[in-house]
């Protein structure tokens, strides 16, 4: 058989499309998302609908009834773990003086004597210093919020995206 290209030629060739093909997908990542995340759900949710749809319930009913299902199910996931999130979160910042107790009798007579390192850590003052500004840590991630919000870039790709995962996913389902 007369082959026209080299080996070494075909490599190049097929190495420079798997780069091309995968900075397109790196490229249009922000795009992809959303069709990503739906297909997954329906992956997911297929079986359901496909056994409704055995029991007699017309596929797009399925499909509407599987969607609400599945969205209920993300919202009573958030309301459950937003608190706990917050409440974990909290604990953490309580503990971070003695997180801090624990580095400074520990871990860096550990490491002095181990690597012969010696720190210079004023644990005191840094633990001072966080025990007053833990509280006004959130005000600033308030006080920044509006100013992320102003751009309107992030809120609108994130409504987009609201709106457009449940259309792919109701038409990979259905």
């Amino acid at each position: 058989m007369n082959d026209k290209y080299s080996p070494d030629s075909r490599l190049f060739w097929y190495l420079t499309v798997i780069g091309v093909v995968s900075a397109l997908i790196y490229l249009l990542s922000p795009i992809l998302t959303p069709f990503l995340l739906a297909a997954v759900i329906a992956y997911i949710c297929n079986p359901l609908v496909t056994w409704l749809e055995v029991r007699k319930i017309p596929r797009t009913l399925s499909t509407i009834f599987v969607m609400l299902m599945t969205m209920g199910i993300f919202i009573a996931m958030a309301l459950i773990l937003f608190p706990l999130f917050e409440k974990e979160v909290s604990r953490l910042v309580e503990r971070i003086p003695s997180f801090l107790d624990l580095v400074k009798n520990q871990f860096i007579p550990w490491l002095e004597d181990n690597f012969n390192v010696e720190l210079q850590i004023d644990i005191a003052s840094l633990k001072q210093m966080l025990t007053e500004h833990w509280k006004s840590a959130g005000g600033v991630a308030a006080q920044m919020l509006p100013s992320l919000k102003s751009g309107g870039l992030i809120l609108l790709t994130f409504l987009m995206n609201l709106v457009l995962v449940p259309v792919v996913l109701f038409y990979l389902l259905r």
